[in-house]
């Protein structure tokens, strides 16, 4: 009988080793995200504000997923909330208080189970004052609070940086809070600081250094901040959507933003999106004037009657509810446009 060698016995430990992780994670060829891997049916949730809630770059991602990794079938559940925050905080004259994440973190993780949670929250966190260094540690305090709550064996945790606050965009259409201030002014989201971009830099910046206490940690102000300029560079009067919340340009950014550090390659995301949503984020385009393509409209209205019925059927702080279906319903008519979608992407690879 010939005995195994040393150095067979290794080889073998290394091949079943493999075997298992690849059942385990998928091959690092399939996978979506090689720097944070998953795995066929895991639940992608992403928690935050209004820029979450609106989720045009949850819905890009959503299509870059289903396009190139179809059979990972995986759930995604976008719970951004208008207005809401991570630490708490509202400004004196908000029409309510703003509703905070930690009112419904409970209730959000007994009706869902993640295995990767996406957290974007800063925009409100600042109450769109200056900076206070109360209020930066209120917004370190319910991010950690957050983290903390969250963690558990095996579920992965992506923390996203604020995108940047326009000034010149958001004075074009709102009054601002002047240079000057009285001590008492009553700086919100109606007259912000001037310098209130600057606050979310701080943010931004802390949130990159939390890069060893998740799976990754993911600057969007930078990128956003330089798609600002090198679009005012060409015309001095291009708006960046209502200054707070970003346009359909901006989504996409953080889009490939995110996707590119998570290990996907930028440019040939960039290229499939362009292609099957007909969204051309650079004016030049010839694609720049079509309009979205169908497949893109049926992503996006199959995303708003999940995201709605998800928030209601979870509950929030905040007065008066959405007009949306009862969740079971939503989950039966998204199924259903889901088909086409899926119907239409695979008519798009033909071509």
């Amino acid at each position: 009988m010939n005995r195994l060698t040393p150095q067979t016995l290794c080889l073998l430990f290394v091949l079943l080793m493999g075997s298992f992780w690849g059942s385990v994670t998928g091959n690092a060829a399939d996978q979506p995200f090689p720097k944070t891997p998953v795995k066929t049916g895991d639940q992608i949730l992403f928690l935050g504000d209004s820029i979450t809630q609106a989720g045009l770059y949850i819905a890009f991602i959503q299509t870059w997923l289903w396009a190139e990794h179809p059979d990972l079938k995986l759930e995604i559940i976008n719970l951004g909330l208008n207005g809401e925050t991570a630490s708490g905080n509202s400004e004196k004259d908000h029409p309510y208080p703003r509703a905070h994440v930690h009112e419904r973190l409970d209730r959000i993780l007994k009706a869902t189970a993640p295995d990767l949670v996406f957290i974007c929250y800063g925009m409100n966190d600042g109450i769109y004052h200056p900076f206070s260094e109360k209020r930066f540690t209120d917004y370190q305090n319910g991010i950690n609070r957050l983290l903390s709550k969250l963690k558990k064996p095996g579920r992965k945790i992506i923390l996203l940086s604020p995108p940047p606050f326009d000034l010149f965009t958001f004075r074009q259409h709102h009054p601002v809070a002047p240079k000057n201030p009285d001590p008492d002014f009553p700086f919100s989201y109606k007259t912000p600081a001037q310098d209130y971009d600057q606050v979310l830099k701080k943010y931004s910046q802390w949130v990159l250094k939390q890069n060893n206490q998740v799976s990754a940690a993911i600057g969007l102000h930078t990128p956003l901040a330089q798609l600002i300029q090198t679009r005012r560079d060409s015309d001095p009067d291009y708006q960046f959507g209502d200054g707070i919340h970003p346009p359909v340009e901006g989504h996409f950014e953080m889009a490939l933003t995110i996707l590119d550090t998570l290990g996907a390659d930028r440019e040939k995301a960039k290229t499939l999106l362009n292609h099957l949503t007909r969204f051309s984020p650079l004016p030049a385009d010839t694609n720049s004037s079509q309009a979205p393509s169908a497949l893109w409209s049926n992503i996006l209205k199959r995303h708003k009657l999940l995201t709605l019925a998800w928030i209601e059927q979870v509950g929030h702080m905040k007065p008066g509810k959405a007009k949306t279906l009862p969740l079971i319903e939503a989950l039966k008519q998204a199924d259903t446009i889901e088909v086409d979608i899926h119907q239409a992407l695979g008519e798009s690879a033909k071509n």
